[in-house]
């Protein structure tokens, strides 16, 4: 019986991965999907504790940032449904908490979703509860929790605690029968034809299509092996964690090529909560208060505004040119500043890059700049986020000191991220650490999937999955620079052969359409998944879009008096494993459709997307009530 009830909870996160996207700013059938049974799923944990929607609200955590919100409440403004509490290895709490109750304005994590609008000097928060769920959350294994609490009311307490199957053996969760030995493109073919939700049907105004997602910068879709390695995890005997931590510790090693030896693997939820982690705990207190960063304006909220709370004197951006390439000169004459007029420890002076713009593509050279950071005596931290799931990382060979990513961009959306942390720069005491660490370790089904989807990434090869975008990225640009005023930004001149510099991002605009516009219509009219707006990296897009200081402080006024407005920032399109030539096709013949529109078909674009959000829904909340 018990076996039956977690098959039926299989079955719901199964279709939930069918039609996975990142939540809320995304566009298209999946996205707008996602967002539905991610607010649903507060709903269903509201019911479960039998309290109201008027009265409470409740906020998805880690259980790193659990810790960190209800540490600032009274303990009866608020109570904690955890799915490792209900026997479930997936490291979320829903903490639901008192309408009443006074959160602070200013928490100890931010980035990703935590703000609306951001500037250079300034930044505008968002509203609870995105603003204490920092970055992505682990929107799979939320939705999985609220199942689980709709099955614990059908089937009692006690409906997962006897899953565990003694036969199951820690290489089993990192086997792949079905993949075999094959390597390069023969594999990576075989990966492409497993992924969940590739013959996923949507309605369009044209009729019934296939869903093609090119979305993959915001989060990438899972395929077939992974979801196994998941489903082990949850059925794994409890006595055996502490060895799979082990093997996935030694399995991210190996693929981001560190030595254990030398470098510590710290698990958390997501990129943004790793940088957090750096930005609070692992830079020394007497030196942090004098803490210089170096940054630059390509970056992403989660590697900008956790440093501007951890320093005390302002982030320094290096200037980036059109395409997105930092002014190497520049960092080094910043660098050489700070030594000769800082007379702390050079210790306190971090470099913090990303190793991929998720705006632009741009893959600035890490070696060059490891070089001139390491050359004044700084650390060097890297925003991996983009970048691990396209190309290969030596992080010790080219000297990284911290170096942060998550699991939902490298195709294990199950709420895990990574942190690799150099080890001579963890403080004597590692009490905080090893706590935070063993936090993380909680959602074990994330961290076991995270690892095999690296372990499967290096069996294609590093190196076929980057020449395999390079050919997709080279298609997708020469096409859709023939389109009539469509401006694409970022690196312009790609080598087919051995190119670095840019991974496969094409975010674009018209002087005439704005990019909500360009989603919606690619959406209705062919059921394709992009991404339109700020992308979070609103420094990047205000620099690319030619947003002078006048213009900006009115969009600080209109976000102020008017909280609920979207500024218009650009489209994006970002290629993933999945994707192939007939997908750029069809979106190239979309877009050509929407810049010289036809007479619409009598259908109602709104419709569309509703009628598949409530089916949708339906079979991943088995049995529950849709409400619209």
């Amino acid at each position: 019986m018990k076996h039956a009830i977690l098959q039926e909870l299989e079955k719901g996160i199964y279709a939930a991965l069918e039609s996975y996207s990142n939540v809320h700013r995304g566009s298209g059938h999946n996205s707008a999907l996602t967002s539905h049974l991610y607010e649903k799923a507060r709903e269903l944990v509201l019911e479960h504790v039998k309290m109201s929607k008027r009265l409470h609200s409740v906020i998805f955590c880690s259980p790193r940032r659990t810790q960190l919100l209800t540490d600032q409440l009274r303990s009866n403004q608020y109570s904690v449904v955890s799915s490792n509490d209900l026997g479930l290895p997936l490291g979320i709490d829903a903490v639901v908490v008192k309408c009443t109750a006074k959160l602070k304005t200013k928490h100890h994590d931010s980035g990703g979703g935590t703000a609306k609008l951001i500037s250079i000097d300034w930044a505008i928060g968002a509203k609870p509860p995105e603003r204490f769920e920092a970055g992505t959350p682990a929107i799979i294994n939320v939705i999985a929790l609220a199942q689980a609490l709709r099955l614990i009311q059908q089937y009692g307490a006690e409906a997962f605690s006897d899953i565990k199957q003694t036969n199951l053996t820690v290489n089993d969760l990192f086997s792949s029968h079905d993949l075999g030995q094959s390597t390069g493109h023969e594999l990576l073919e075989k990966v492409r034809s497993s992924f969940i939700g590739k013959d996923l049907m949507v309605d369009t105004i044209n009729g019934p299509q296939n869903f093609i997602n090119l979305d993959n910068s915001a989060s990438t879709r899972t395929f077939q092996a992974v979801w196994e390695s998941f489903c082990q995890t949850l059925r794994l005997d409890d006595s055996l964690y502490s060895e799979a931590l082990s093997t996935a510790k030694m399995t991210i090693a190996k693929a981001l090529g560190v030595s254990l030896r030398n470098y510590s693997i710290l698990f958390t939820s997501n990129a943004t909560e790793a940088i957090n982690i750096v930005a609070h705990n692992l830079l020394p207190t007497e030196q942090g208060m004098g803490l210089k960063v170096i940054s630059s304006v390509l970056e992403h909220s989660s590697n900008d505004l956790p440093w501007r709370s951890a320093s005390k004197t302002a982030v320094m951006r290096i200037a980036v040119s059109k395409e997105g390439f930092i002014d190497l000169f520049e960092l080094e004459d910043r660098l050489k500043q700070l030594n000769q007029s800082n007379s702390e420890s050079k210790s306190n002076i971090l470099v913090a890059m990303s190793g991929a713009s998720n705006v632009l593509g741009t893959c600035n050279d890490l070696g060059k700049i490891s070089t001139i950071t390491h050359k004044y005596g700084a650390k060097l931290l890297v925003d991996a986020a983009q970048l691990v799931a396209h190309r290969k990382i030596e992080t010790e060979k080219l000297g990284i000191d911290y170096l942060a990513f998550s699991g939902h961009k490298t195709y294990a959306p199950f709420g895990s991220g990574v942190l690799l942390v150099r080890k001579s720069l963890l403080p004597s005491n590692r009490s905080e650490i090893d706590e935070i660490g063993q936090q993380g370790e909680r959602n074990l089904a994330g961290v076991i999937t995270l690892a095999k989807a690296l372990s499967v990434l290096n069996q294609i090869g590093m190196d076929t999955i980057r020449q395999e975008e390079i050919k997709l990225t080279n298609y997708a640009y020469e096409k859709m620079q023939s389109l009539q005023q469509l401006s694409i930004y970022g690196p312009v001149e790609i080598d087919h052969e051995a190119d670095e510099s840019r991974v496969g991002v094409l975010s674009f605009s018209h002087p005439k359409i704005m990019g909500f516009k360009f989603a919606k219509q690619l959406a209705i009219q062919s059921g394709i998944g992009i991404r339109y707006g700020c992308h979070c990296a609103h420094m990047i897009v205000k620099h690319i879009l030619g947003v002078g200081p006048g213009l900006e402080r009115f969009q600080k006024f209109m976000a102020t008096v008017i909280p609920r407005i979207n500024f218009p920032g650009v489209a994006r399109v970002s290629i993933g494993l999945e994707n192939t030539t007939a997908d750029i096709d069809r979106l190239v013949k979309t877009l050509e459709a929407i810049l010289h529109p036809q007479e619409s078909p009598n259908k109602s674009s709104n419709q569309v997307i509703k009628s598949f959000i409530k089916e949708r829904t339906l079979q991943v909340y088995r049995d529950t009530t849709f409400n619209t």
